[in-house]
């Protein structure tokens, strides 16, 4: 490891005897006089800084994957932690560029016994790369199950959280498949009788579109085949109420020379509809009673209708309450 005290106070010796040359001699023959050998001078304290920087040591903490080798045909090596948190030291340029699995712990199925196995783990056994020390391991000691393995069929349990989309709700709910084989030690499927999926957000499912999660990997599985469950939901949507506040009505297609003697203005409208027509209902504008056949001055009662602002058509499969109001028309 290179001694970084030493090249600081190397570079502290250079600092002060460049000082003291800068001080007996002007700027300009500092520029003009030996300017090869300053550059050398000055490429040679570049590269001592790297150096520094280079020979920094960090300790880092990092997951250590566990392995089994020579495992027999038909046998199987379960560790009670597929990983090892391990506390590492090196070089800062070293362990910045470090990544999962660059280090490892391999166990010799070979010399475990049958059944349950507990085993001591020692830094000297974490296989890592030339310049990295390894100084704490946890947990320090593993329970192993070594058994014959096995397999077995078991249902898929669905796991799920949250809500139905705003505006839908849920009828059904289909997976497939719903039996999937399970392998791994046998004192352990034997108690096993479903597997749960991944945790299935309601409020992520589409109307049109299907789902895929995993499966929950429980204690002494090693594999699930198929890993990739299918989620198909049957969502419908539900009645909506949204409610409006001082809605200004105005009278459409109203007979030239006509007027409406005073602004309709309605305290709270409220309308119901499914989200898809509520959507478009963006604000307290657009709201309407049809005055084409109001052809002359006189009181009448209207029915509210909406119309859309962009498509300028009628929106239909709402209902609006109140569904009429009183009005005037007068000369205009």
């Amino acid at each position: 490891m290179i001694d970084r005290a030493g090249i600081v106070r190397l570079f502290k010796t250079i600092y002060l005897r460049l000082m003291s040359y800068l001080s007996k001699e002007s700027l300009s023959n500092f520029f003009s006089k030996n300017i090869s050998l300053k550059l050398i001078s000055v490429f040679v304290a570049i590269m001592l800084w790297f150096m520094v920087l280079s020979g920094q040591v960090i300790t880092k903490s990092v997951l250590v994957p566990v392995n089994f080798i020579d495992t027999p045909t038909g046998f199987i090596a379960l560790s009670s932690s597929s990983n090892l948190s391990v506390i590492i030291q090196g070089s800062k340029s070293l362990l910045d560029t470090f990544e999962y699995g660059t280090l490892s712990l391999n166990i010799n199925s070979k010399s475990l016994s049958h059944g349950a196995n507990s085993r001591s783990i020692v830094p000297s056994e974490i296989i890592a790369p030339i310049g990295v020390e390894v100084l704490e391991i946890t947990p320090s000691r593993l329970n192993i199950s070594y058994e014959q393995l096995e397999s077995k069929n078991v249902r898929v349990t669905p796991i799920f959280i949250g809500e139905a989309p705003k505006g839908y709700k849920v009828i059904s709910i289909n997976i497939e498949p719903d039996i999937v084989e399970i392998s791994g030690v046998k004192s352990k499927l034997n108690l096993i009788n479903h597997i749960e999926t991944h945790q299935i957000n309601l409020s992520d499912l589409d109307i049109n579109n299907e789902k895929h999660t995993g499966l929950f990997i429980q204690d002494g599985v090693k594999s699930i085949i198929p890993n990739n469950i299918k989620v198909i939901a049957k969502l419908e949507p539900v009645l909506l109420l949204k409610t409006f506040t001082d809605v200004v009505v105005d009278c459409n297609d109203l007979p030239y020379g006509l007027e409406l003697k005073e602004k309709i203005i309605i305290k709270e409208l409220n309308v119901t509809g499914y989200i898809d027509n509520l959507s478009d209902i963006t604000s307290s504008g657009g709201f309407y009673i049809d005055c084409l056949t109001d052809n002359k001055a006189g009181k009448y009662v209207g029915e509210i209708i909406y119309i859309n602002n962009v498509q300028e058509v009628i929106l239909e499969d709402i209902d609006i309450d109140p569904k009429n109001v009183r009005y005037e028309i007068e000369d205009a």
